[in-house]
């Protein structure tokens, strides 16, 4: 198989995963925060409190399922070895910034000539 075939089929594997670690996320969020409000007796006294709780835990589901997802496909492609059996397309940052840090050193540097320099007063 080509690199495009493989990143096809990871790509599609990891958007899998991504769907499957943010169901399992918010579920175990809101059964938890829902647990604990219950058993603080908070749901009986104010049941509008329940449907804010739930929202910020889709909220902060979705936000925590993406760091997770970002850290877990990067681990998986160092630890697999991936990384030139993939389209560069799907690595992103990875492989455009060791092109530019190729195209900075072979830059020359610039060098300010001693006449626009500020001159020290005395």
């Amino acid at each position: 198989m080509n690199k495009k075939t493989n990143s096809i089929i990871f790509l599609v594997a990891a958007t899998i995963f991504n769907v499957v670690l943010t169901v399992i996320i918010i579920g175990l969020l809101i059964l938890g925060t829902t647990f604990v409000l219950n058993k603080a007796g908070i749901i009986e006294e104010n049941p509008i409190i329940l449907m804010v709780d739930w929202t910020l835990c889709l909220v902060g589901g979705m936000v925590l399922s993406l760091f997770l997802y970002s850290k877990c496909i990067n681990w998986f492609i160092i630890k697999f070895n991936l990384e030139d059996k993939l389209d560069g397309k799907i690595l992103g940052k990875k492989q455009s910034s060791n092109k530019n840090s190729a195209i900075k050193e072979e830059r020359p540097k610039t060098v300010i000539p001693q006449s626009a320099l500020p001159k020290e007063e005395i």
